[in-house]
């Protein structure tokens, strides 16, 4: 007997929404300690600042390999269990970290641990949140959940100032703050969130026991979707998705590398302007990410590729316009620039509900985990490119240009995806 049909979507997807949300910016909080510890990690171990930036690239190499393996975890021993194997990961290795994080490789070990946590969240945290809201509620929810996890930035800064303020070491610190605070959310994780299908019987997304909305039709017709991987790869929607993932992390990544010296020494923007025009154009993702979201929910009707290319043609003609419009005006060479990387935010909530709109629910997981692999790789990319680039050139307007090019084809790559 198959399960009742539902009037409405429980109320209950929002507390799993929370709840991702705290997983997947706790992993955020722990890319940023070592930022936030930066200073005394230098003073400490004497580390030069790329010696520093390693700690966050191997975080970060962990975080783009594993994601295809959350995929397959996820596949196995399903969505709850994925997060929950991510979070134990992540406590685990800051634990050790307050032993033996004093020394630099074996600190570079353990964040390369605490990224393979982050690849398990990546597609775990997204397609637990996107079973439970309705079609036109999931580029929303991912929005929201995509686009507020700068927050865990901040709890790193604040965390770092007060546990150094109280005397602890920088690796005490660093593997307090990101320990207690993970085995907290991983309690609250195992005792209050649940799988759909534990609630619902046969049941694994709770599109399938709603009526069919227009333009959503992934309940009505999983069957007619590719059920494997290796279908899924034949698709030309699939690679399309991947060229665009990979793009995206590019440009998410990329921007921060050559935006200071876009601002200083190509447009001779200087002072406490450069603060003012930073902070809104990466302050500007928390809105741009639920908006993304609305207007594919809700004007759209659950299509996810116009918002795509909504937004990624306004990314590319406001970076066209930025060297046009040069240091004759800074406000709007600050609004064209929170104009180019909130529309690369946009796109977070719609695209990532894609991929669960292309296979069957059971692959959904495997496909996400593929897909954030492949995103990742494009943000680990970006910054030695852009950085070789300034170093050899010595402007930034060749980065721009680059980004220009990415946004173009990331167009046309929506276009193709019509999803």
């Amino acid at each position: 007997m198959g399960a009742q049909k539902l009037t409405k979507a429980p109320s209950f997807r929002w507390w799993m929404l929370f709840m991702n949300m705290l997983a997947y910016g706790h992993f955020f909080m722990t890319v940023q300690c070592s930022a936030a510890f930066g200073g005394a990690i230098q003073e400490s171990l004497g580390l030069n600042a790329t010696m520093l930036s390693f700690y966050t690239t191997a975080i970060m190499i962990s975080f783009a390999f594993f994601g295809s393996v959350g995929g397959k975890l996820i596949v196995k021993v399903g969505l709850k269990n994925t997060v929950l194997a991510a979070l134990a990961i992540n406590v685990l290795a800051s634990v050790l970290f307050i032993f033996f994080g004093a020394a630099y490789v074996p600190g570079l070990v353990l964040r390369f641990c605490q990224g393979i946590a982050g690849g398990f969240l990546a597609a775990a945290a997204v397609n637990s949140t996107v079973m439970w809201f309705p079609v036109r509620q999931r580029a929303l929810a991912n929005g929201v959940l995509l686009g507020v996890l700068g927050i865990g930035f901040t709890f790193a800064t604040l965390g770092a100032s007060a546990l150094l303020g109280a005397g602890f070491a920088w690796y005490q610190g660093l593997g307090m703050l990101v320990s207690i605070s993970g085995a907290v959310i991983f309690v609250l994780y195992l005792l209050t969130t649940k799988n759909v299908s534990a609630v619902y019987p046969g049941v694994v997304s709770i599109a399938e026991l709603l009526p069919e909305e227009a333009g959503a039709t992934q309940a009505a017709s999983s069957e007619k979707l590719p059920s494997t991987m290796s279908e899924i790869r034949k698709s030309s929607k699939y690679w399309c998705c991947a060229l665009f993932g990979f793009g995206n992390g590019f440009l998410v990544y990329g921007f921060g590398t050559f935006l200071s010296s876009l601002l200083v020494n190509d447009l001779n923007i200087t002072g406490d302007l450069i603060t003012t025009v930073i902070s809104s154009t990466f302050l500007i993702t928390i809105v741009a990410a639920p908006l993304g979201g609305i207007i594919s929910d809700n004007v759209f009707k659950g299509s996810r590729y116009q918002t795509l290319m909504i937004a990624t043609g306004v990314t590319a003609v406001s970076l066209v316009l930025i060297p046009l419009v040069g240091s004759s005006s800074v406000l709007v060479v600050a609004v064209l620039l929170a104009l180019a990387y909130g529309s690369v935010s946009m796109v977070l909530g719609p695209f990532w509900s894609i991929p669960n709109e292309i296979t069957t629910p059971e692959i959904s997981g495997a496909c996400c985990g593929e897909l954030s692999m492949l995103a990742n790789f494009g943000g680990i990319l970006a910054a030695p490119i852009f950085a070789s680039i300034l170093d050899a050139t010595g402007t930034a307007f060749i980065c721009l240009g680059i980004c220009i090019v990415v946004g173009v084809i990331s167009f046309i790559a929506s276009r193709i995806i019509h999803q």
